[in-house]
This record gives C-alpha cells, structure tokens and sequence, in this order.
C-alpha cells in the first residue's frame, strides 16, 4: 500500500464514520415532528441505524473476510449502486409515503431502510474492511489496527458536535443532505481507492504466523462471543434508557440526541485507546457502585422531574458504566484473525441493545423498567468481565444471603412505615435518612463479591421511588404500601400514560390523568348526581365563550382528559387532536375518565399529529385555539416554530383567541413570543403558574385582530408582551435556538 492509498484509506475511516453520525440526526430532525415529537422516533431510528451497522460488520465477516478479488468487486458495485439511492430530495422521500401513527414503528423502519439502508450498511462496514486492509498490510510492523477504530470515532464525534452548534443552525434539512451527498460521492473515491491496488495487482498474500501480541491463537469460544455481545448490549440499552429519561423531561430535539451518543463514543474512543488499562478490578468496582448510588438516593431527597442534578446524575452513571463495559471490551480484544468476529459481536450487542429498548420493552414494561434492569445488568457485566483478574467468584455464602435478607428486611419496613397518605408528613426526613445510610452501607460492604453485590444494588434502585408520587421508570410504592387504588398504566409509542383514581369523600371521586412525568388534567366527579365538577375559573372557559359568540368551533391540540368538553357546557362544539391512541381510549372508557362520557356529544377527536392535522381544517375555520399538547412534562418543539404559529393562526378566525401551555422550568419561553408578537402583528399575553413550588408554566394568549378582550376573561394575571423585533430568537422548523430561551 503506498503513501497515497494510506491517507485514502486514513480518510475513507474518518469520513464513513462522520458521514455515519451526520446523517442520523438529520433524519431524526425530519421525521420526529411528523410522528408527533415524541422521544420514540429518535429512539426507533438510532436501533435501526445500530442494526444497519450489525449488517455492515456482518458482510465484512462474511463476504469481505479474505479480500478476494470476487468480494471486493462485489462490494465496489453496492458502493456505487448505492447512489442511485440518493438522487431524489429528502422530502420527495418522506411525502410519497404518510406517516402511520397506527403502526409508527413500522413505517420508521421501512421508510428509512428504503431511503438509506444501502449507504448506510456499507458505510458501517468500512471501520472492519479497513482494519482488515490495515492489519494486512502492517504484519511487518507489529502494530495493531485497534487504533482505527479510535479515529472512526472521532470522526463520529465530530459530527454529533458540529451538528447542533454548527450544521443545524447554518443549513436548512435540504442543504444538508446535498452536502451529505456530496461527501458521500468523495467517500466512495477515497474506500476505492484505497483498496484498488491489491486486487489488480494480485490478491494478497495470505498473512504470515501472527506477530500482534494476543491472549490465545485460538478460535474465540461460544463464551468468549457472548460476553462481548453482552459487553455491547449494556452500554448501548443505557444509552437508549438515559436517552429517553432526558427527552422525556426536556424535550426530543437534536442537542438533547447527541448529548448522550457523545458520550457513548467517548467511552469508546477512551477505551480502545488502551491508556486506561492500568485500571484496578476493585478501583472499578468501587466507582462502578460510587456512580449508581445518586440514581438510588437522590430520588428519595429531589423530584426528579425537571431537575438538572438528577438528569446529571443519569448521565454521570451512563458515562461510568458505558466506560468500564468498553473496557472489558477492550480488554478482551482477540487477535487479529478473529477481528471479523468480535466487530460483529460489538455490532450485535449494540443492536441487541437498541432492539430491546425500542421494540420489546414498550410492549412488555408499562414503565421504562429496561432502563434500571440494564443498570443493574450492567453492573453484573462489569464485576463478572473482571473476575478473572481478581479473586472474585460468581456464588453467594451463607452469609452474605444473610446479609442480603436483612438489608431487603429494613428497606420494606422503612417503605412500609412511610407516610403515603399523609401529605404533610411526606418526605420523612429520618425515614429518608435511614434508607440513604443502609443504600450506602450494604452496596460497599462487600464490593469484590458480584452476586451479594448485585443484589444490594437492586434492592436500592428497587425501593428508590418510594418518596416519589409519579415516575415513569420505578415502582410506585405510594400504591403498593398505601390504600390508595392501584393505577392504570399504558404505555406505547407515544409515551406513557396513567390514570390514578381516589375517593375524596362518599359522593367525590378524583381521577387524575398522568403523561408521563407530570399530572396534566384533574377530574372531580359526583357520583351521586352523575355528573363531573366543571371549574369554569379556567383561562379556557373565555376563549371557549368568544368562539361561540363568533359562531365558530373550537380546537383542542392535546386530548388530555377531554375537560374542556365540559367548559364548553354544550354552548360550543370542541374539536380534539390526539396522536395517541392509548389516550383516546383513556378519555372515551367511563371506567378511567368521565368528561368525555357525562359532558355531551358535540366534539370530535382527529387522530394523527395536531400540526399536521389541523393544516387540514379550512383558514379561518376556529373561533379558538386551545394547545395543551404535552410529551411527558414538555411541549414537542415542532409545535411551536415560526411556522407552526403561522398555520394556527391562519386556522383562527378573526376576533379569535390562541392559547399555549409551555412547561418552563428548563426555558423562559418570553423572548420567544415577544419575537413572534413582533412576526404576526398581533399582541400576546403571558402569565405564569406554579403548582405545588415545583413546576413552573407559562401560558401565552394571541389575540387576532380585530382584539377581542373577552378572551382574556376576568384574570388580572394576563400580562402584555412588548414586541421583540429579533429574527435570531424565532424558531424555524429546521431549528430551534434554544439559547434564547434557555434560563
């Protein structure tokens, strides 16, 4: 191989790799808004990559493993047919075929193999065709080819950086995927280039004795394989957990995407550097254990809904965990000839991952319980992989079953004495205290035993929800312990929903609707007049009241219990928009919520994405707008770009009244509706709500000329905006300058 083709073949690693993470978020960004914004489609997408990228090291292990001239034609032809994949525009694409929010998943999975499946796969397998290239022709210099694999990843990493800071906020979605054509067009000349000697000249000569210093010169054992795909399945289901945890909370857009896949590749690149192998078995046990811990405490002290220290707390535990497992990896590397093998395992394990996480476990957990089962699952793995290299064995004594009894014996207990059903007792600080010291005290008490170990680690992640009303990936104790009714939990796609009934009194029952993280609607209901409470105080009721008197419906962006049905008292017609299917049948089923049900007929429910949906109503067709469409505790920033607002209110009479309901305890969402008071030439109110001193919302108002102020109501809390006249704050459908906003 001379000078020229080593820095063709140098390039063609560091491109693939960037062309690789470039392309995911940029279809991510495309396709999310159109299934609603949930978390999923990100999710769904990145397992789809991970089992393009098992393909890729797959047909490098089968088909490219000698470089034989037949696989290496072969494989120049389905790189340059590839193309032909990417002639057609990235709308063109994605339009031909509608979103099926009936089956999402399906529909993800079929659209984009379709569109870059090809590329993709042969992109991933550039990483083990190179190595395999490199290591063939470096047999005299006794050098490994593991190094590649670093610099792929930085490449990787490059691209999931310069994406949000630089691609998103410079380039619209159309000019990026030219340039991604187009450096995916000098990628091809690069890999062809590289390999193109070797088999015009001659096949290789087969490799000599094997000079690389390895473990064994044997064929890997079934063993060996299925520890290093277990290696892989943690690191990559934890990234898919600590994934949805944050989006969940925040909101699913690209920053919030890459953020964690950073990491992962961090860990990998720190890995497979080699430097870190003068790490202590009991140095990692013992950080491994450090690092879990807050996941288990903070709970009990800190509502981890929207607060920054527990969200760090997650990541700090992924970073830790996903490290020491690439570690082990590494440490378990083979020798060269076996390098097919163990890319391919390190690709099924990764595939493994995101498979479990975004197909099984939405059908078989009501919560995202995957999530604290692989942080325990990973923890074993770490202990277990370095059990070789300390006096650690995979039994449990007499004792140490003992042991476990009692710690198990004293969190029950404490769970059990906790006061559930007393508010103002909540939150037992020595209760607290008690069960923080025996989570501390029990998980390092023996930390060279794996299974006692282990076991003490789950049972402190098991009882760490117990001070926690609502959570969406721990047990709620608060039902198990207590008399209150067990809740109705359903979760799919689009998120997670419950239903939590109880009895306020003999005649009052309480049905409060959960998404997610957070409470949104409260139902009160009288059983002994059949009916549900109506609280016309809401910031609803008026702009329900002007529609009817302008003669026009109302819409509704999130069906949530369908309350405002009931503000409207039959004096107006409500038109609801719902994505999820589960939520619609909550609201219709008597048995979970009532409004739908006792408050009349006069709605309808659209099914499908409230911006894509609402497009479809004639302009000014609504006399109010009404959003309260939520995932989990945040808003789907697709609903609330420059573009989003123009077709609301293009939908909205004139006279009408727009509302938005934005959970805000991450962002202060003013200077944006200041900007966009400014764009649409029309004033907006805002006005602050807290509930409980823990979660902050802001509510804005658009009134569309000619103003009509009985939309505002009797509330005093409305407050004007001033107009902002800056471009920079408004949010586009290409990007969403969160900076702006940000606290």
């Amino acid at each position: 191989m001379n000078k020229l083709q080593k820095i063709c073949l140098y390039t063609s690693v560091f491109l693939s790799a960037f062309l690789v993470f470039s392309i995911q978020p940029l279809i991510a960004q495309k396709l999310t808004p159109l299934l609603g914004g949930t978390p999923s489609v990100w999710n769904t997408l990145l397992m789809m990559f991970q089992g393009m990228l098992f393909l890729g090291y797959l047909y490098t292990g089968l088909f490219l493993k000698g470089i034989k001239p037949a696989a290496y034609k072969s494989y120049s032809l389905l790189l340059i047919l590839s193309m032909a994949l990417l002639i057609f525009p990235i709308q063109d694409i994605f339009a031909a075929s509608p979103p099926d929010i009936s089956h999402p998943n399906v529909w993800l999975l079929l659209n984009v193999s379709l569109f870059i499946g090809l590329p993709f796969i042969l992109l991933s397998a550039t990483a083990p065709f190179t190595q395999m290239l490199f290591s063939r022709n470096a047999q005299k210099t006794n050098s490994e080819p593991y190094w590649l694999y670093a610099l792929g990843n930085i490449g990787s990493l490059l691209a999931l950086i310069s994406y949000p800071l630089l691609i998103q906020p410079l380039l619209d979605i159309e000019t990026q995927f030219l340039l991604w054509k187009i450096a995916y067009v000098f990628f091809l000349i690069t890999i062809l280039c590289a390999s193109f000697r070797p088999h015009l000249g001659g096949a290789m000569s087969s490799p000599q004795k094997n000079k690389f210093k390895n473990k064994d010169q044997e064929k890997s054992s079934i063993e060996q394989k299925l520890i290093w795909v277990l290696l892989a399945f943690c690191p990559s289901s934890l990234l898919h957990g600590v994934t949805t945890i944050i989006t969940n909370d925040i909101s699913s857009f690209p920053l919030l995407w890459i953020i964690p896949l950073s990491l992962y590749l961090i860990t990998y690149i720190l890995a497979f550097s080699g430097k870190l192998s003068g790490f202590k078995p009991q140095s990692i046990s013992f950080l491994t254990i450090l690092f879990l811990l807050p996941i288990c405490i903070l709970p009990l002290w800190l509502n981890p809904t929207e607060n920054i220290l527990v969200l760090c707390s997650h990541l700090a535990a992924f970073f830790v965990l996903s490290l020491f497992s690439h570690m082990c990896l590494y440490d378990k590397r083979p020798q060269v000839t076996n390098l097919g093998s163990f890319y391919i395992c390190i690709a099924a394990g990764g595939f493994l991952g995101g498979l479990f996480n975004a197909l099984i476990a939405p059908y078989i957990f009501d919560k995202i319980y995957e999530y604290p089962l692989t942080l325990i699952v990973s923890a074993f793995a770490i202990f277990w992989a370095n059990k070789a290299r300390a006096t650690r064995t995979l039994n449990i004594s007499g004792n140490e079953m003992v042991l476990t009894g009692i710690f198990a014996a004293i969190t029950i207990f404490i769970a059990m004495k906790y006061p559930y059903d007393n508010i103002a007792q909540s939150n037992d600080i020595t209760l607290l205290l008690c069960l923080s010291f025996v989570f501390v005290f029990f998980s390092f008490l023996r930390t060279n035993r794996t299974i006692f170990t282990t076991l003490c680690l789950t049972i402190a992640l098991s009882f760490s929800g117990i001070a926690l009303s609502s959570n969406i990936y721990l047990p709620d104790f608060r039902y198990i312990f207590s008399k209150a009714e067990q809740p109705y939990i359903t979760r799919n796609f689009f998120g997670i929903s419950k239903v939590v009934k109880r009895d306020l009194n003999e005649d009052i029952t309480e049905y409060l609707y959960y998404n997610g993280f957070i409470l949104h609607s409260a139902e009160r209901y009288d059983k002994s007049k059949e009916k549900v409470i109506v609280n016309t105080g809401t910031y609803h009721t008026p702009i329900i009241e002007n529609a009817a008197n302008i003669g026009k419906p109302v819409a509704s962006l999130g069906l949530g219990s369908g309350s405002d049905l009931c503000l409207a008292q039959g004096k107006n017609s409500i038109e609801f928009y719902e994505i999820n299917q589960d939520v619609i049948d909550l609201a219709k089923n008597p048995q979970h919520l009532k409004s739908l049900s006792t408050c009349g007929n006069n709605y309808k429910i659209f099914k499908g994405d409230a911006r894509l949906e609402i497009e479809k109503r004639p302009d000014e067709y609504y006399g109010g707008i009404i959003s309260t469409a939520t995932s989990s505790s945040t808003v789907p920033f697709h609903l609330m770009t420059k573009e989003a607002f123009s077709t609301y209110l293009n939908k909205l009479a004139p006279g009408g009244a727009l509302s938005f309901l934005a959970p805000a305890s991450y962002f202060d969402y003013t200077p944006l509706f200041e900007a966009y008071s400014h764009e649409f030439k029309m004033p907006v109110y805002e006005f602050d709500v807290f509930i409980g001193n823990k979660y902050k919302y802001q509510y804005f108002l658009f009134l569309k000329p000619p103003v009509n102020e009985r939309a505002l109501g009797e509330s005093t809390r409305w407050k004007l905006l001033k107009p902002k006249n800056d471009k920079n704050i408004l949010w586009r459908d290409g990007f969403y300058n969160i900076w702006s906003v940000i606290k």
